[in-house]
């Protein structure tokens, strides 16, 4: 509900930036947003729904259209694109698009992964007063987990060890 509006709006920004935005740099953003989304949730109806806009927008982009249709901010009303073919893939550019990532949605690590925890009914609460490396510790279904926004990385303490897991290696080791 809050998510996607700041997703579609962060892309329109992105592919307006600049007069050719590299197009592999948006493709590559929009999997890594893609791939926080498990496979049952992004299954979901409306998740595809959501991810198809920001398809036809990348599309649209690509073929050179214009994108004031795809703006977010005046679209709000209006039906999703969901019978649009999605995008061809990448296209060549000249001048890269300007970064963009969780910190333009306002959306944190955290919250991607406390709604990832909600939806499947797995505890996840901070640990008072435990840090590592000034980061919070996290209990995670039972595992210790620190989650690092600036670097948009997870580690867990998994068989006596810190390392990186996405989490869907996370949901494997409860």
């Amino acid at each position: 509900k809050h998510l996607f509006p700041k997703l579609h709006a962060a892309l329109y920004r992105g592919l307006g930036a600049v007069e050719s935005p590299d197009f592999a740099d948006v493709a590559s953003w929009y999997e890594g947003w893609k791939g926080l989304f498990p496979p049952e949730l992004e299954a979901q109806e409306e998740v595809r729904l959501q991810f198809n806009r920001c398809l036809v927008m990348m599309n649209a982009a690509v073929s050179g259209e214009d994108l004031a249709p795809h703006d977010p901010s005046k679209n709000e009303g209006r039906q999703h694109h969901a019978e649009a073919a999605p995008g061809r893939g990448a296209g060549s550019a000249s001048a890269p698009m300007e970064p963009m990532d969780a910190r333009d949605l306002d959306v944190t690590l955290k919250d991607l992964v406390e709604n990832f925890s909600m939806q499947r009914g797995i505890e996840f609460i901070p640990k008072i007063g435990r840090f590592r490396d000034s980061f919070q510790i996290y209990s995670f279904g039972g595992i210790s987990i620190t989650l690092d926004n600036r670097r948009e990385e997870i580690e867990a303490f998994l068989q006596g060890k810190w390392e990186k897991v996405s989490l869907e290696k996370l949901l494997s080791s409860i």
